[in-house]
Order: C-alpha cells, then structure tokens, then sequence
C-alpha cells in the first residue's frame, strides 16, 4: 500500500476527531461516505461525514472491515501509473493544464481520473 498518503489523510479525519455526535442515519454505504468525505465538500459537512462512516466502520464484522480496507486499498490508492505519466508530461510541457492533470492524478486517490 505504498502511495496511500490520500488514505492515511481520510482516515485520520475520520478516527482523530472528538467530535461527539448522536448515532448517524445517514443510508450511505460505507464506501460511498469515503467517496462524499473525499469530494472536499465544507468542513461542517465533512466532520458529519467522518462521524457518519466512524459509526458505520464501529459495527463492521472482521470480514466487512477487511472488505473496507480492500475497498481503500484497491480504489482510493493513487493510480501510479497515470501520476507518473502526468508528471513526466507537466515536466516536459509546464502547463496549467498539466499541472492541474498531475495533481488531480496524484490527489485524492485516483477519484479523479488522469485526462492523457
């Protein structure tokens, strides 16, 4: 899981906050509270988010969190590939466009597909 920083950085927001709420009811899947937590929305809404998915991962079997972390693993990791082909091309062209595609790549955990 080398690259995960993405990752790391979701479920720090999710397990370091103090934050005391009443149980959510948010109906969202667990992966689809990762996705919204992710899309960068208010800081408000975010810290909902994370204590919404902080209830769902609390009342996960064994199996369903190791489905969760594959679930990180497999489509929240960066795309290496594609971050390295973006880098290589903002390298040799210094565009908005490519710098913009490159960080796009390297952010958020291959939610943002690479543009080549």
């Amino acid at each position: 899981m080398s690259g995960n920083s993405s990752i790391y950085g979701m479920l720090s927001s999710v397990f370091e906050r103090a934050i005391v709420f009443s149980k959510s009811t948010d109906k969202r899947s667990i992966s689809e509270l990762c996705d919204a937590l992710l899309s960068g929305r208010g800081e408000a809404s975010g810290t909902k988010i994370a204590h919404a998915l902080f209830n769902k991962y609390e009342i996960l079997s064994i199996e369903e969190k190791q489905e969760f972390f594959l679930y990180l693993n497999e489509n929240l990791d960066v795309a290496t590939e594609d971050a390295e082909a973006a880098a290589a091309e903002y390298a040799a062209n210094r565009s908005a466009d490519a710098l913009k595609n490159f960080a796009n790549c390297a952010n958020r955990g291959g939610l943002i597909c690479c543009a080549n």
